[in-house]
């Protein structure tokens, strides 16, 4: 008898427990059913339960690159709403493929028992973690009718191009900006191709600023190039093509050709490093403008050889660099004396001057000055130096007109 009791008392215990388990449901919806093929949408699947649902846990994280599609994360809350546990997860989807498209989704409940919570808690023997029955939720179905169209992006875009002069010197560096701002499939935006004959080329790796909403990825794409002209040239008219769902129809954005004049004497081939690559490293304006003017000195410093009697102070570059107070023109003429010992105070310049900020250039005069290695007659005579230092006084001069 006490036996049947205590199986009976069991039973009960177990049938108690089980109806402590707060019963659950999911619902799927979509903003809309009928997109443009790479369209964002908006869905959101959201995941009731009748009590509180402290015993569970959910595990639903979708691929985020299925057949077809791709899917970001826009947003997870879990509330308490009415003493109802409501847990909402909301994404972004851009489908691929046209025709019709169906989404279906697993999410994984995971269950712990009340007991299994306070052994966990209260740190009872034998007991190092919760206790889970997980159950595999098969969540509802999303389908969706997507039409095709030709164009790569789907969204709405501005296209700005900008161009500092229209008028420069021969090898005379120019700035360009090609902008793309606008919301849609932003992250998938293929860079522009610009090749002009008889112009050098410098990029920098496109800037993109992009944050997702839920009518896809709304930012800014920019595009940054130093041109180099010999002759006269025309900037092409760059094309943006894309689809504009709202307006159902596609779009073409063109910005105008420009005609650039160039004057002034022509410099030797040999001044100028035409390979693409060294765009690469990211640098800013200023770095490219000091970059194209160092290159220029070395190679003439190297090349130039003209012998003229020379007295010892006119002869070197003290003079110059003692009166300099531009980091940039200072940093050329140490690199102009081709001195190894210089190169320590050379590296550690070079960093401060693409850093940028205030560069207190005393330490360095103060080095210049001490013992050894107070400067010596350079290997570049007097032409050179007057050149070089006229050429580095308008150089500053134009540069901070710009």
């Amino acid at each position: 008898m006490k036996h049947n009791l205590g199986r009976i008392l069991f039973l009960l215990l177990a049938f108690a427990l089980s109806l402590s388990a707060d019963t659950y449901s999911w619902e799927a919806q979509a903003k809309k059913s009928q997109l443009y093929l790479n369209e964002a949408v908006e869905v959101e699947y959201i995941c009731r339960f009748e009590g509180e649902g402290y015993q569970y846990v959910i595990e639903f994280t979708p691929p985020k690159e299925g057949d077809g599609y791709r899917m970001y994360r826009l947003s997870e809350t879990e509330r308490i709403v009415n003493e109802q546990r409501i847990n909402r997860y909301r994404f972004v989807i851009f489908f691929e493929k046209s025709g019709r498209q169906t989404l279906t989704f697993n999410a994984l409940m995971r269950y712990t028992s009340k007991e299994s919570i306070e052994d966990t808690v209260l740190g009872r023997d034998n007991v190092e973690d919760f206790s889970f029955t997980d159950t595999k939720a098969v969540l509802p179905t999303l389908n969706f009718d997507i039409i095709e169209h030709d164009a790569v992006l789907s969204g709405r875009y501005a296209l700005t191009v900008k161009m500092d002069s229209k008028s420069v010197n021969a090898y005379e560096s120019i700035p360009l900006t090609i902008k793309v701002e606008g919301v849609g499939d932003f992250d998938r935006f293929i860079p522009f191709k610009l090749e002009i004959e008889g112009v050098d080329i410098f990029r920098e790796e496109p800037q993109k600023t992009l944050e997702l909403t839920k009518e896809g990825f709304k930012g800014t794409w920019s595009e940054r190039y130093a041109l180099i002209p010999k002759n006269d040239f025309e900037l092409p008219e760059f094309k943006l093509r894309y689809f504009d769902p709202i307006l159902k129809q596609e779009k073409v954005l063109k910005s105008e050709s420009i005609k650039i004049r160039v004057t002034g004497e022509i410099m030797p081939e040999e001044l100028l490093n035409s390979e693409e690559e060294t765009a690469s490293t990211g640098w800013n304006w200023s770095a490219l403008y000091y970059l194209l003017t160092l290159i220029t000195g070395i190679i003439i410093g190297r090349y130039l050889r003209i012998e003229l009697p020379v007295s010892k102070e006119d002869g070197t570059l003290y003079s110059p660099l003692h009166s300099c107070r531009d980091p940039k023109r200072f940093l050329t003429l140490l690199v102009l004396l081709n001195d190894p010992a210089y190169d320590s105070i050379i590296s550690e310049l070079d960093q401060q001057v693409k850093q940028g900020g205030k560069i207190n250039l005393d330490k360095y005069k103060k080095y210049l000055e001490n013992g050894d290695n107070i400067i010596k007659k350079s290997k570049i005579n007097l032409l050179f130096t007057t050149f070089v230092y006229n050429l580095f006084q308008k150089s500053s001069t134009s540069y901070k007109a710009r």
